[in-house]
């Protein structure tokens, strides 16, 4: 499933790289946790 949502997000020039932190601030506004995401990790 990863694969081809990346493989959409590539056919419309998507950067998922940092479209992801974006994403990750949004879940963690929503869905406080202790560890939050770290990219690279």
């Amino acid at each position: 499933m990863i694969y081809f949502a990346l493989a959409i997000a590539n056919c419309y020039g998507i950067d998922m790289e940092s479209v992801i932190p974006q994403k990750e601030s949004f879940n963690h506004a929503r869905y406080p946790r202790s560890t939050p995401f770290e990219l690279g990790r």
